[in-house]
């Protein structure tokens, strides 16, 4: 019967599951234009939008450094923190107004010098020490062109002599002419390349005389100087980040600098190329959209990624423009998405290269409209359109699924409690079997005695006295299995809670327990607070619960040494712990759950020697439970058992 009932519901689930598959094909047909229309105008609203907001603040970015005030100051106050701005520039058809050119060292005029001369002859004659010596004297040259030379000169001779102390004795007598930032070096009358190689030095001797992580801060705070510097700065200082900046730094320790992987010096390059182009290329004017118009756009076509300038006209005839960078301006696209499109963004190349964003086919795809013509950007499959078209799809399947979903639980119900009424008639068995025999086995042995005293087999009054207290404890043993059989049928005593001191109830079960610890030659110890523990209770279902457990500790006691249980009382402002803890043979890991039901014992050698039905135990847990608490059994320090009943201090 029950397979039959099993068959026609997985019949039922089968049409539903046809039916619902037959819906979803036609709601996705039915879905797709729309999901498709409502893509592309999320994100051409939201491009547009971005587009216009990076337009916006570079044509005023623009107007304000062509404006001519603190260009320098404003120009690498954007450069730290606008991440896709780059450089501006200003130029006319063969001439460029900024940035400024870069000033090279007249080492013609500094060797003229007395003091350089002298030093210079003394090095051609081979004698490196005296012409460090001379060239240290010149260091206190008042011309800061003469100190820089004669210093950085000094320094390398002591370090080819291997006397790095005395190189950076030299170095830092120069002072704060050392620190002079690159990009002013020449207001400062110095050449920036002399101004590298000293700073390099100054690193190198730092390393030789075992400061290594000074001299790889020196050295990396020299690359990242040189990598912000301008176009000019740039043609005459990249080459020399490269070497001897980079392989110096990897000595020291420091990062790997000038690699594929180092887009800061990518970035320059493109900053460099950029600038070549604007001071060799001729412009012509006219063909360029006045500034108030809105700039152009224009993209190297042979670098990947390119550069981007972004150019415009100002009504005197003088071109202005600002170096856009591509991977950073990307980003920034990608960061501003609202969280529904960011996941599904996807920026490419003509060819379908991913260059961010993510991969996979496209759902949507339009190009820029101002910004990055040379690019494209889509939504890739899965996007929140398409869940606005489930969304759509699940309006229209909500009644086949309900009733699909509806159909597996009432099957998956079924089986449960099918297999749930299968092991409880197991149990019913197993325990009617074992009742059977625990009331069958004191039957038998009192008949049997009673019949022998009624043929007077015993004509001693000792041994029938025996006899009769045997027939007592049989009886007894008969009366408490019939007890738990009772008590399993019954219905849980309705007991109303009152204020009970659990401390004096405690002690009230040791008194009455202890003989019988005694007689079984085991020890009972309490381990209560002083004075009383006040909680809101039922006391004699928790003595009885606390009571089925200090039975146990002696029915399961070990045979290797002397039982001894404990019971532990704890409270504090809400909870109370009681705990009865042993030394018997202990619960297996893997049943301590399971005892906690009806009907279940543990089996296995040296256990069940009192018998029992696998009911005392399920009663702690209905009192635990009675008290909103519960009781979990855990292994005790001596090897034994230890229960914990916590309850609520008021129920």
């Amino acid at each position: 019967m029950r397979r039959a009932v099993y068959l026609a519901l997985a019949l039922l689930l089968a049409v539903l599951a046809l039916v619902g598959l037959r819906e979803v094909a036609n709601a996705r047909v039915i879905a797709a234009e729309r999901e498709q229309r409502v893509a592309r105008e999320r994100l051409q609203a939201f491009v547009e939008q971005w587009e216009t907001a990076v337009g916006e603040r570079g044509a005023l970015w623009l107007a304000e450094l062509a404006a001519g005030e603190d260009v320098e100051l404003r120009e690498r106050f954007l450069r730290d923190n606008v991440p896709w701005f780059d450089a501006f520039y200003a130029w006319e058809p063969g001439t460029v107004n900024w940035p400024p050119a870069h000033s090279v060292e007249d080492l013609p005029r500094l060797r003229r010098d007395p003091c350089v001369r002298r030093a210079s002859l003394a090095a051609t004659r081979g004698a490196p020490a005296d012409a460090a010596a001379r060239y240290e004297a010149c260091a206190t040259h008042r011309d800061p062109a003469v100190r820089l030379l004669a210093t950085s000169e000094a320094a390398e001779l002591y370090l080819n002599a291997e006397q790095p102390a005395a190189a950076e004795r030299v170095i830092a007598r120069l002072g704060p002419l050392l620190l002079t930032p690159l990009h002013r070096a020449g207001e400062a009358g110095l050449d920036a390349r002399r101004l590298v190689a000293l700073r390099l030095e100054h690193a190198r001797a730092l390393d030789a005389l075992g400061r290594s992580e000074a001299a790889e801060r020196r050295a990396l705070t020299l690359a990242l100087e040189i990598l912000v510097l301008n176009g000019p700065e740039l043609e005459h200082l990249l080459p020399l980040y490269a070497w001897p900046v980079a392989h110096d730094l990897r000595t020291f320790g420091g990062p790997a600098l000038a690699t594929d992987d180092d887009e800061a010096w990518l970035r320059a390059q493109r900053r460099l190329a950029l600038w070549q182009e604007v001071r060799d290329r001729t412009w012509t004017p006219r063909d360029v959209p006045l500034l108030r118009d809105g700039p152009r756009l224009l993209a190297d076509p042979y670098s990947d990624p390119p550069w981007l300038l972004s150019y415009a006209r100002l009504d005197d005839g003088t071109l202005v423009g600002l170096q856009l960078d591509q991977p950073t301006l990307i980003a920034s696209l990608l960061a501003r998405a609202p969280g529904p499109l960011r996941h599904h963004l996807s920026v490419r190349d003509p060819t379908g290269r991913v260059l961010a964003g993510a991969a996979g086919p496209l759902q949507v795809e339009l190009a820029f409209t101002h910004l990055l013509p040379q690019l494209r950007v889509g939504l890739t499959a899965g996007s929140v359109d398409d869940a606005s078209g489930r969304r759509v799809q699940g309006a229209q399947l909500a009644p086949v699924l309900l009733g699909l979903v509806t159909g597996v639980l009432a099957l998956l119900g079924l089986i449960a409690t099918d297999r749930r009424q299968d092991r409880l008639l197991a149990q019913q068995r197993e325990f009617m079997t074992r009742v059977t025999h625990e009331l069958k086995t004191p039957l038998a042995g009192i008949r049997l005695m009673a019949e022998n005293l009624e043929l007077g087999a015993f004509r001693d009054a000792e041994q029938r006295a025996r006899f009769a207290q045997q027939i007592v404890k049989e009886a007894e043993r008969l009366g408490l299995r019939l007890d738990e059989v009772i008590r399993a049928a019954a219905r849980p005593l309705e007991e109303r809670p009152e204020t009970t001191d659990l401390a004096a109830l405690v002690r009230s079960l040791a008194e009455r327990w202890r003989p019988h610890y005694e007689q079984q030659r085991a020890t009972l110890a309490l381990d209560l607070p002083e004075g009383e523990v006040l909680a809101t209770v039922r006391p004699i279902q928790l003595r009885d619960a606390v009571s089925n457990l200090l039975d146990n500790a002696l029915k399961y006691r070990s045979t290797e040494h002397a039982a001894k249980a404990t019971v532990v009382l704890r409270a504090d402002r809400r909870w109370v712990t009681l705990e009865v803890i042993d030394n018997g043979i202990g619960v297996p890991a893997d049943r301590r759950r399971a005892i906690f039901e009806r009907f279940i014992r543990v089996e296995g050698p040296g256990r069940g020697r009192a018998g029992g039905h696998g009911l005392g135990l399920a009663f702690v847990a209905e009192a635990a439970r009675a008290h909103r608490g519960k009781v979990e059994c855990r292994e005790s320090p001596d090897g034994g058992t230890r229960f914990v009943i916590r309850i609520r201090r008021r129920i």
